[in-house]
């Protein structure tokens, strides 16, 4: 399952080629309007590319390829995807139904991310996983620590913009590795890129929420989060 496919830009297309059985693509933010046709046709012209461009001798699904060139201008996906028109932290799948949650700079844009995890867990079969790219950084302002000097009411008035992915959570990789060992989870996060200059110089500016955390929370910038679920979740 791929949470936060971009709409128009699902990065999971490729995985129909390598043979799985199912995919399933989530949209977690229904404040935007999915133009379904688009959304079809860019898949399906996705399938044709990776296809193409594989440097791997990739598996000839020929009912994919050829729901590729039959709906290629029309709003239907192939017979093996789904997409789902759920929220993230109430899917509505299955106990242990999912192999795999990826998604790519969509964690740090949920507006309750304990639900999300726990969600998660629940669908994934035991010993499944989700890996998730989380970008850390501000991305409202230029300057990389500003949003810690402000407090969450003022932060979500000024992240209030509509197509729902305006907002952002502000969670630290202390948060993450906590939320993800509550949900059930066996954590391995990888730090990506690490920028903490001013840090020490900025937090006595930050809110007191933030000013209590340890300088090395605001060091990390982007986060590379690998979570295999226990067998049996406390």
């Amino acid at each position: 399952m791929e949470a936060g496919t971009g709409i128009y830009n699902p990065a999971s297309a490729p995985f129909l080629l390598s043979g799985v059985k199912k995919l399933i693509l989530l949209e977690p933010f229904h404040e935007k309007k999915i133009d379904y046709e688009k959304f079809s046709s860019r898949f399906l012209k996705l399938l044709d590319i990776a296809d193409k461009e594989s440097n791997y001798p990739l598996p000839k699904n020929g009912t994919v390829l050829q729901h590729s060139r039959d709906h290629i201008h029309t709003a239907h996906f192939p017979p093996d995807v789904e997409l789902l028109d759920n929220l993230w932290e109430n899917t509505g799948l299955p106990d242990g139904s999912v192999d795999l949650i990826f998604s790519a700079s969509v964690l740090e844009h949920i507006r309750h991310p304990e639900a999300v995890l726990s969600e998660s867990a629940r669908i994934l079969r035991p010993d499944g996983y989700m890996i998730n790219y989380v970008d850390l950084r501000d991305h409202f302002s230029n300057y990389p620590f500003e949003m810690f000097k402000y407090s969450e009411r003022m932060w979500n008035l000024l992240t209030k913009q509509s197509g729902g992915a305006g907002y952002q959570n502000r969670w630290r990789i202390s948060h993450w590795k906590r939320a993800l060992e509550n949900a059930g989870f066996s954590s391995q996060t990888i730090p990506l890129k690490k920028k903490n200059e001013l840090a020490l110089h900025e937090k006595q500016y930050f809110t007191p929420e933030f000013k209590k955390m340890p300088i090395e929370d605001f060091g990390i910038s982007v986060l590379l989060i690998s979570q295999k679920k226990h067998n049996k979740i406390k």
